[in-house]
């Protein structure tokens, strides 16, 4: 059974709530913010890092209808997570677009 990062009974609140057919899930694998690093005569500069992996989950059923992750390096945290956020709901997208009904 796949990972779940909801419980049932938190769909079915949701779903309740919201009349919502399918949620997305989602849980921050890594966060590690931008930095600087000093050394005798140099000053490096590291990127932000960050993970993320997503599941988009039927509230009828249960069932894990599509899941990924996707990982990015940016200037700063924040920048790292909105384009890491936005190119994996871009790909769900698109995945779950070639699903025959």
């Amino acid at each position: 059974m796949p990972l779940m990062f909801l419980s049932k009974r938190s769909i079915i609140d949701l779903k309740n709530a919201a009349g919502i057919d399918a949620v997305i899930t989602g849980i921050i694998t890594k966060a590690i913010p931008e930095q600087y690093q000093y050394h005798a005569e140099t000053t490096s500069f590291v990127a932000a890092q960050a993970e993320l992996n997503c599941q988009l989950i039927s509230t009828d059923n249960y069932e894990v209808l599509w899941s990924g992750s996707n990982s990015y390096d940016a200037m700063n945290l924040q920048t790292t997570f909105e384009y890491m956020t936005e190119s994996i709901i871009k790909r769900m997208i698109s995945d779950t677009h070639l699903i025959k009904k």
